[in-house]
């Protein structure tokens, strides 16, 4: 489907976390039954005009909420373990962030959660 085979995606990792690509890949390999090859996944941050273009925000004030196109949303597992179980998110200005309850997080996003950090 367009939501587990995207050329983008919004990644929601925590602040300290680092994303690990691989691990990426693989987890959307698998949500395909490994239909998509591994040269198909080549994971970089999309150049600032194009990330302006399809979210509508800028560098570093990107959210995803309001985005003007719509783009799947990957949520790394290690979110769900939040004690308490919530998380700031950037609110589309860089000085801006707000606090949502994850279960209203998976509500209003549908996102896909993978285990996608190291």
């Amino acid at each position: 489907s367009e939501k587990t085979n995207s050329k983008y995606y919004c990644i929601v990792i925590q602040y300290t976390a680092k994303l690990h690509a691989d691990k990426l890949a693989r987890g959307l390999r698998k949500l395909n039954n490994g239909e998509v090859p591994k040269k198909h996944w080549n994971f970089q941050l999309a150049p600032p005009d194009v990330a302006f273009e399809m979210s509508g925000f800028d560098f570093n004030a990107v959210t995803p909420f309001g985005m003007r196109r719509p783009i799947p949303v990957i949520l790394s597992d290690q979110i769900l373990r939040l004690k308490p179980p919530g998380i700031w998110l950037g609110a589309g200005h860089v000085d801006v962030k707000v606090w949502m309850s994850l279960e209203e997080l998976i509500a209003t996003l549908d996102p896909i959660v993978l285990d996608i950090t190291y």
